[in-house]
């Protein structure tokens, strides 16, 4: 079960999922710390996140006018959680990350490999 949060300009958001995550709806799955991420699930919330961005103005998304976008940071620990703006508001710090840039609109395509990079990132830290 998943539970979407949109953010609100200012407001750090974070999607919470479920650690049961059905492997044959949505795509690929990796197993990271015990914990199945299902990359077709983190595109999904990566494309929304992205469109969301782009009913913001430019000057007030996290690179300006002149990059519109937002970070968006993947946590494994116990499940999984899809965290959104600045990485100072980050509280938990447990599990393993990776992290990206999303694009104001961006693309089914560029989600999915926003989603991959994500997902790589908390394997190579488990990795580590």
């Amino acid at each position: 079960m998943h539970s979407f949060v949109y953010p609100k300009r200012g407001v750090h958001a974070w999607f919470l999922c479920s650690e049961t995550i059905d492997q044959t709806t949505n795509g690929v799955v990796m197993k990271i710390a015990g914990t199945q991420v299902n990359i077709g699930d983190v595109e999904d919330y990566v494309y929304e996140y992205g469109r969301d961005l782009s009913t913001y103005d430019p000057k007030d998304t996290d690179y300006g006018c002149d990059d519109p976008g937002g970070d968006i940071r993947l946590q494994v620990h116990n499940g999984w959680m899809i965290h959104t703006g600045d990485s100072q508001f980050d509280q938990d710090h447990r599990g393993y990350w990776g992290s990206e840039w999303v694009p104001a609109g961006c693309t089914r395509a560029q989600a999915r490999e926003i989603a991959r990079d994500l997902v790589g990132g908390a394997a190579d830290h488990e990795a580590m």
